[in-house]
């Protein structure tokens, strides 16, 4: 399958969580320089911590920093420890498109079916790769959780995609690095997603364990990486897949454009060792779809924009849509302060975006800094109700 090329696109997932520069990032050099010196730090809350500082509070409050994870509106996705990956390559555009829709209902019915049986796979993530000029999608890549090796072909054979694709179909075992810093969230205004597939050179395979270190640490050092984790193949043996040998690396990072990607990716301790071969199996921007119907939350008045996969999963009685109580918290653009209210609705679209972590909080509330906080807080609360009944007085 020849490398798809990478074009710079937006996606279904929040540009940011927080705010990033460009700025804030190191150069290959520096990340390499100090590759040999990490030691990562013990990890608080993984969304706001990175290898060179312990997470940091400030004066948020629990529902402050909630509020500021959600200022994109999306919902936190689930990471899983594995999954089962496919990489398809589209034969006819059109007909593709015309299965869209069909692709759609098809993933989200996978999770209502494993909702229901926690033995069944459902799609984790359905991703269209682009084309060389970025017009068009050229490629498939999905990732299924639960069941087995067996069930999961089998899912996936059932997509209604799959008349539009070509008949060869790359799948691998891969197993998702558990660790916070090799999961970012965010990047900075101007960059894009890329997803890297790159295959073991057949010698190269022996010097994996022996530059393993080196490659994570190059990874969380130059603070691209979004999702990595190593390939093991799918090739229905009787051997364990945990037993099986690597057979490749999936990398999910962002970069500004094309030559940047490129330019960090031949920086991996890995090529140097000689663990892949040339070029990448895949290289592409990507655009994720909403394979749950809840990856994507709207807040008030946008949850009121029609879900066409949703009315017909509800019309063929897959899905059934109670009313429930949402609790939002959102900042008040007058005062600055954050002001939780409830929304009624039968759209699953929408979720509750406060979510406290009451020993969290106490711990962060316990420092130092947090308690001369709260005593300036107390201090400037108590002079401004004795300054409103001084003028009371007067009054």
């Amino acid at each position: 399958m020849r490398a798809l090329a990478l074009v710079a696109v937006s996606t279904l997932r929040a540009p940011s969580r927080l705010v990033r520069h460009a700025d804030d990032l190191p150069t290959v050099e520096e990340a390499l320089a100090s590759a040999d010196k990490y030691e990562g730090n013990a990890i608080v809350d993984p969304y706001y911590a990175h290898p060179d500082t312990l997470p940091m509070m400030h004066e948020w409050t629990a529902e402050t920093f909630d509020a500021d994870l959600e200022a994109g509106g999306h919902a936190e996705w689930d990471i899983p420890g594995e999954a089962f990956v496919f990489l398809r390559t589209v034969a006819d555009p059109s007909l593709r498109r015309k299965k869209h829709e069909d692709h759609l209902v098809w993933a989200r019915e996978s999770h209502l079916k494993a909702d229901k049986d926690d033995s069944k796979p459902r799609v984790y993530v359905s991703q269209l790769l682009r084309d060389e000029a970025g017009t068009e999608v050229a490629g498939s890549l999905l990732a299924v959780i639960g069941g087995s090796e067996e069930s999961a072909r089998a899912l996936v054979e059932t997509d209604p995609l799959i008349r539009s694709l070509d008949d060869d179909v790359k799948a691998y075992h891969w197993t998702i690095a558990g660790d916070p810093y090799l999961q970012l969230e965010v990047w900075p205004e101007g960059s894009a997603p890329f997803a890297m597939l790159r295959l073991d050179d057949q010698q190269g395979t022996q010097n994996r364990g022996a530059t393993r270190e080196k490659h994570l640490s190059f990874l969380r050092k130059t603070k691209r990486c979004l999702r990595a984790g190593p390939l093991r193949p799918l090739d229905n043996s009787a051997t364990p897949i945990s037993e099986r040998a690597p057979c490749g690396s999936l990398v999910y990072s962002f970069h500004e454009d094309e030559q940047s990607c490129l330019a960090w990716a031949s920086r991996d301790p890995y090529v140097e060792a000689g663990v892949f071969t040339e070029p990448p199996l895949l290289l592409a921007s990507y655009c994720d779809l909403d394979c749950s119907g809840k990856q994507v939350t709207r807040p008030a008045p946008f949850n009121e924009l029609p879900d066409p996969v949703l009315a017909r999963l509800v019309s063929a009685g897959l899905e059934e849509l109670p009313e429930r109580v949402v609790q939002r918290i959102e900042r008040d653009p007058q005062t600055g302060k954050y002001e939780r209210y409830n929304i009624t609705t039968l759209d699953p679209r929408l979720e509750s975006n406060v979510r406290i972590d009451d020993e969290l909080m106490a711990k962060m509330a316990s420092t130092p800094k947090a308690k001369r906080a709260k005593r300036a807080r107390d201090k400037k609360a108590k002079e401004e109700a004795e300054e409103e009944e001084f003028m009371m007085e007067d009054f």
